[in-house]
């Protein structure tokens, strides 16, 4: 009978508690009341919580509904279960063709919301208390209001009157439920009225069983949905936690659905309610509506959880399950949610502390579906998907690589976007294969054996979008870099023509540099270069070629960051076997003033690169011409700030700055200079010995630099530039030549003199233009010497002046000595007295430009 009377398919539109007058014995029992969508109102008892129906009334065939005046009866007064008796208002008689039905509300408030609701399902009413009705009309606006007003008044009182008390609050929120559906007023004058703080105290006191419990979320749904303020005081009363409860446990799948609803519009709007929602555990609820919930509920939890999982709230969402929830999204047949969870996936895949989540997603096979959908037909998820694959290869922890083949799966996917007309998908796949190539040796070999790679690279290269050049350069910048089959990748990537447009973009920069704007992209570039660079004398032949010296000496004097960058490229450009034409070209477009500038820099980086850049310059145990070590002394902070750079505190620069200046002491005509600057103490000091004791290079280096600056040279001070003589002896002869040189020096000539170089065949001293005149001491120990031997022939075809003394007692210059002086004078030198008569012939024989008025005295 139930069934049938309330109809297959039919929902409860509201429920309360009426007293009934009986049709036989006419007496007043208080009866449950359940008013029904298909217009059928039931009536039951109610004994030990059990329902018994007693019977049944369609109001749509009702033709009036009366006041308590209009009825026509006695009305009961004082009787039991009649909260109001006496009171009129609480009385109405419903009129049928069958029956006349009387019944006494529990108050006057209840009345008025059950004369609505009947009249809203009573299709042939003619009468509605005094006023005939001429078909359906909306209800009365201020009459709702005014119901809704009463009834939230009572709700404290409800409350507080414990289980009895709970029945009717379930009444007054069945009502409220009712003038909440007339329109946005009627909701907005609930929250007014204040009812939204005692219906979440309502939603705590009712048991979970309790099916009032679920009117109590479907009016907090109502009130939740379009408006912002009544979201506030949503927020306000703070449910979070018993709709979260609810979330999960509840018993009725309409329930969920209205705690799910209420918590996605407390997700949306105010940014600080929506933090505190996630702070109570909104990133649970988020995770929980993608795996549970509706395809719609889905949708819109992804967008919230797009919105906020940035910052720490990635960890809380990572921590709430939603990669697991997630990755089954990615084979939804709503492409609108798969785009969503990948975006998402994407979210979580990178960031602080990204490790552990891009771990997780790889663990989950996500990784293999994202694959997939680099070939999906949406740019949109395409774009999603390699955004993702850029965030995973990224971050993910390296020594967890080996468990992973899905990059090398994703490269040829890749590859194959990077043509699309799409910016946003070409983006996002040459950002994944920059990542890509980022991991491993076996991966950029990958890419580059890819035919289409390269060739595609060098056309984004030429790019107009910037975003997508500054991508495509790392790319060409991590498949250059690696351990193993480095240099091959170098020459293929030239072999595609990736360095020019490389180089034609940092001179465009160059042109109108903005540090704000293109800062990020010339360092992408410059990194490139760099690695080029790297790669041995071919590619810095080709890179040099290309014109990419002159920008470099632009980015010297740039920002520190781009500095630091064309520092390095410098350093490697000046590297390698074949670097000296390389260097003369660097020193000659101008390069050594902005490194000597570099050296000073407030970033410890710069000032390695800047010094190790120097070193390279002015390395070389072959180089002849003392020109690139005069270049950079020549610049008076080059020494002054390689000397500022040893440190004990800082050996990595310390290493790279004795470096240099030992590289720079290897020509007797830079020495003075060091000297100067003090360099020879600098080897006594505490940093030469720290550097010294770091391993077998640095000891060497450090070594070095002290033997050729620990000892005085003969000679006395005098600018590098100015002219001078040189004394060519060997070191058994050392003593008469020190003599020799002490006598020359205290009469002012300018000397210079250099023990023999067995690794060089001209010694640099001799063979700079500003040596003019030689002085041989002459012995049998320079006869048995193939370098000095070397070295004045050298001097001979250069025409400078030849003279010569004789160190050992009674020796007559023979073999190659003898041709080489011929008919230069020979003076006697061999004791200190024959020197001192010798000497003013000497000095009559050096040339006035090697001599100074001014005497400095012997160094």
């Amino acid at each position: 009978m139930a069934a049938s009377a309330v109809g297959a398919g039919a929902s409860v539109i509201h429920e309360g508690t009426m007293t009934k007058r009986g049709q036989n014995w006419r007496t007043w029992k208080e009866r449950l009341f359940s008013l029904n969508s298909n217009g059928i109102l039931s009536y039951f008892e109610v004994e030990n919580g059990f329902r018994s129906l007693k019977g049944t009334v369609d109001i749509r065939e009702c033709t009036a509904i009366l006041s308590a005046h209009k009825a026509g009866i006695k009305w009961p007064v004082g009787s039991d279960g009649v909260a109001a008796a006496g009171d009129p208002a609480c009385c109405l008689a419903l009129v049928l063709p069958s029956r006349t039905f009387y019944f006494v509300c529990r108050n006057t408030h209840f009345a008025r919301v059950w004369a609505l609701l009947l009249r809203a399902y009573a299709t042939k009413l003619q009468e509605f208390f005094e006023e005939p009705v001429n078909g359906p009309s909306p209800f009365l606006d201020q009459e709702v209001l005014s119901i809704i007003e009463g009834i939230a008044s009572l709700l404290p009182e409800f409350i507080s009157a414990g289980a009895a008390g709970l029945r009717d609050a379930a009444e007054a929120v069945s009502g409220l439920v009712f003038c909440g559906g007339v329109g946005e007023r009627a909701r907005d004058a609930t929250v007014s009225s204040g009812a939204v703080a005692q219906l979440t105290r309502l939603l705590q006191a009712l048991p979970e069983t309790d099916p009032a419990r679920a009117n109590v979320v479907q009016l907090l749904a109502m009130l939740a949905a379009g408006s912002e303020h009544r979201k506030v005081s949503i927020g306000q009363a703070a449910p979070y936690k018993i709709l979260k409860d609810i979330l999960g446990l509840g018993p009725s799948a309409a329930e969920r659905a209205n705690a799910a609803a209420i918590l996605i519009d407390l997700l949306t709007g105010d940014q600080d309610r929506v933090n505190t929602v996630l702070d109570e555990g909104g990133a649970e609820t988020v995770t929980y509506l993608l795996q549970h919930g509706t395809e719609t509920q889905k949708l819109e939890a992804a967008s919230i959880a797009i919105m906020h999982c940035v910052g720490p709230r990635k960890h809380a969402f990572f921590e709430a399950g939603a990669v697991t929830a997630l990755v089954p999204l990615l084979r939804a047949p709503n492409a609108t949610l798969v785009r969503r969870a990948t975006c998402l996936l994407g979210h979580l895949a990178g960031g602080d502390g990204a490790g552990s989540r891009a771990e997780a997603i790889l663990s989950c096979q996500g990784h293999d579906r994202l694959v997939v959908l680099l070939e999906h037909e949406d740019d949109a998820i395409r774009s999603d998907a390699a955004a993702t694959l850029w965030n995973l290869a990224q971050f993910v922890p390296l020594e967890s690589l080996p468990r992973y083949r899905t990059f090398h799966h994703a490269v040829v996917p890749l590859i194959q976007l990077l043509p699309t007309t799409s910016l946003e998908v070409r983006l996002s796949a040459v950002g994944a294969l920059a990542s890509i190539a980022h991991l491993s040796d076996e991966l950029r070999n990958e890419i580059v054996r890819c035919p289409s790679a390269l060739p595609a690279l060098a056309r984004l290269l030429a790019s107009a979008d910037t975003p997508t050049c500054v991508e495509a350069a790392r790319v060409i910048n991590n498949l250059t870099d690696g351990e193993r089959d480095r240099p091959q990748r170098a020459h293929a990537a030239i072999a595609a023509g990736c360095v020019p447009p490389l180089i034609a973009m940092l001179v465009a920069r160059e042109e109108e540099f903005d540090a704000t704007r293109d800062e990020t992209f010339c360092c992408a570039i410059l990194d490139a270069l760099m690695n080029f660079a790297w790669a041995g004398d071919g590619p810095c032949n080709t890179l040099v070629e290309a014109g990419v010296v002159p920008p470099l000496i632009f980015f010297l004097e740039g920002p520190p960051a781009t500095a630091r960058r064309a520092a390095q490229c410098v350093r490697n450009l000046s590297a390698f076997a074949d670097r000296q034409p390389r260097a003369f070209g660097l020193v000659r477009a101008g390069a050594v003033p902005p490194l000597c500038s570099l050296l000073f820099s407030t970033d410890p980086e710069t000032r390695v690169q800047a010094a190790a850049a120097l070193r390279n310059m002015a390395n070389g145990d072959k180089m002849t011409d003392p020109t690139l070590r005069l270049a950079i002394v020549a610049d008076g902070r080059a020494v002054e700030g390689l000397v500022r750079m040893v440190d004990p505190a800082d050996m990595r620069g310390s290493v790279q700055a004795i470096n240099a200046l030992c590289n720079l002491a290897q020509s007797d005509c830079v020495r003075p200079h060091l000297r100067r600057h003090a360099v020879h103490e600098l080897c006594k000091g505490p940093a030469v010995a720290s550097v010294s004791a770091l391993d077998n290079d640095a000891r060497h280096i450090a070594g070095l630099l002290q033997s050729c600056l620990s000892e005085p040279t003969p000679g006395n001070k005098f600018d590098v530039g100015s002219e001078y003589t040189a004394i060519v002896y060997v070191e058994a002869d050392a003593v008469p030549v020190r003599a020799v040189a002490n006598i020359l020096t205290s009469n002012g000539v300018r000397l210079w003199t250099q023990p023999p170089t067995e690794t060089s065949q001209v010694t640099p001293a001799i063979a700079s233009d500003l040596c003019k005149c030689i002085v041989i001491a002459c012995s049998k120990h320079t006869l048995a010497s193939a370098t000095l031997r070397a070295a004045v022939e050298h001097a001979q075809q250069a025409g400078k002046v030849v003279l010569g003394i004789t160190v050992e007692p009674g020796y007559v210059p023979t073999g190659w000595l003898s041709e080489a002086l011929g008919l230069a004078p020979t003076f006697d030198a061999s004791s200190p007295p024959a020197a001192a008569a010798a000497i003013g012939s000497i000095l009559e024989s050096v040339p006035p430009s090697c001599k100074t008025e001014k005497v400095w005295g012997v160094s």
